[in-house]
C-alpha cells in the first residue's frame, strides 16, 4: 500500500511532530511503502505535494489539522487524481473537527486501525471561488467575522501561547470588539435571496467549525452544503450566538438563518475576508460563491463511521 504521509510540523503549536515521532515507527511497521513529506507552510506543500503524488501513491494521509488536511485534498484536485486517491487523516492539530464528524477518535493509534481496516466512501468538497481565488473546503467554507477569527489564528499568529479551544474564543472575541456588519445579498441556489447587515456567512459539510456548532445541519455525504448566515446582529446578539454555538444550542431565527445549497452566491458593500477550513483564501473580497462539488473525493473512514451507517443524503 503506497502511502503518502504529509506531515505539518507546525500544527498543534509545534505539538504534532513531537507527538508524530513517538508513533511513526508502529506507521512504518504496517504501511509498506511509505514516504513521509515534512512542509513548513502552504507554499512549500503547493509545490512539493504534486511532485510528490504523482508518483503512483494510492493513499496520501495528512498528519495535522483541518488546515493541513485541506492542503493535501486541494492539491489532489489540482492534479487530478482524485478518482485514484484515497485521503486520510492522522488527527494531530488544535480542534480535528472533521475527524469528529466522520467518527475518528482522535489518537494516532486509531488513525492508523482505521489507515488499515477502514472504509474508503466518497465525501462532497465546497469550491470557495473569488474575484482572484478558488479554493476547496472539506469542512467549512466561510466569510465575516469567523473568517477574519481564522486569519487571526492562522495568518497572524495571534496568542500563539493559548491552545485549542480557548484560543478560538479568545480570538473571536478579539475580532468581535473591532467588528462592523457589511451590507450585502446573498443569493441561494439562483432563487432564494437574502439581505441585511452581515457578519456570518457560512456552508459546511462538518457540524463543527473551531469546536463551535455554526452548521449542526452539515453532514459530509450530503449533496449539498449547510448554510448558516447571521444578519443584522449587534455585539452583545453575536456573544450570546458563541455561547449557543459552543453548546450545540443554536436556534434558527430570523438573524440567523438555517438553510442549505448547491449554490450560494454573495455580493457585499465592503470586502470580507474569506477562508476554507482554517486557510485564508481572500482578505479583500466583495463578491463571491461557494459550490457544492457532491462525493468528489475519496476518504477513509473507520468501520463504525456515521458517515456509512447514515449514507448518502441530500
Amino acid at each position: 500500500m503506497p502511502a503518502l504521509f504529509i506531515l505539518n510540523p507546525n500544527a498543534h503549536n509545534g505539538k504534532a511532530l513531537k507527538i508524530w515521532r513517538q508513533y511513526e515507527p508502529e506507521f512504518k511497521e504496517h504501511v509498506d511503502d511509505m514516504n513521509i513529506l515534512i512542509t513548513n507552510t502552504v507554499e512549500e506543500a503547493n509545490q512539493k505535494i504534486p511532485e510528490e503524488i504523482k508518483n503512483g501513491y494510492d493513499q496520501v494521509v495528512a498528519i495535522g489539522g483541518e488546515g493541513t488536511t485541506n492542503v493535501a485534498m486541494n492539491n489532489i484536485l489540482r492534479v487530478g487524481i482524485e478518482k485514484r486517491v484515497s485521503l486520510s487523516v492522522v488527527p494531530l492539530g488544535n480542534m480535528n473537527d472533521y475527524a469528529m464528524t466522520i467518527g475518528l477518535e482522535r489518537t494516532p493509534k486509531a488513525a492508523l486501525e482505521t489507515l488499515l481496516e477502514g472504509v474508503k466512501t466518497s465525501v462532497t468538497v465546497i469550491e470557495l471561488r473569488t474575484e482572484t481565488q478558488s479554493r476547496f473546503s472539506l469542512n467549512v467554507a466561510d466569510a465575516g467575522i469567523a473568517a477574519s477569527t481564522a486569519k487571526a489564528h492562522s495568518v497572524d499568529r495571534k496568542l500563539r501561547w493559548v491552545k485549542g479551544k480557548m484560543k478560538y474564543t479568545l480570538l473571536a472575541l478579539r475580532t468581535l470588539m473591532g467588528w462592523k456588519n457589511v451590507p450585502g445579498t446573498i443569493v441561494l441556489d439562483g432563487k432564494k435571496e437574502l439581505h441585511g447587515d452581515i457578519a456570518i456567512i457560512l456552508a459546511g459539510l462538518s457540524i463543527t467549525s473551531g469546536g463551535y456548532y455554526l452548521t449542526p445541519h452539515g453532514f459530509p455525504t450530503n449533496e449539498k452544503f449547510a448554510v448558516t448566515i447571521g444578519r443584522n446582529l449587534s455585539r452583545i446578539e453575536m456573544l450570546n450566538l458563541m455561547n449557543k454555538a459552543a453548546k450545540n444550542k443554536l436556534i434558527p431565527s430570523d438573524k440567523i438563518i438555517f438553510d442549505e445549497a448547491s449554490r450560494m452566491e454573495v455580493e457585499l458593500e465592503r470586502p470580507f475576508v474569506t477562508e476554507t477550513d482554517g486557510e485564508t483564501v481572500d482578505i479583500n473580497t466583495m463578491k463571491f460563491e461557494f459550490i457544492a462539488h457532491p462525493h468528489r473525493i475519496n476518504f477513509i473512514v473507520p468501520p463504525n463511521s456515521p458517515l456509512l451507517t447514515r449514507g448518502k443524503t441530500q
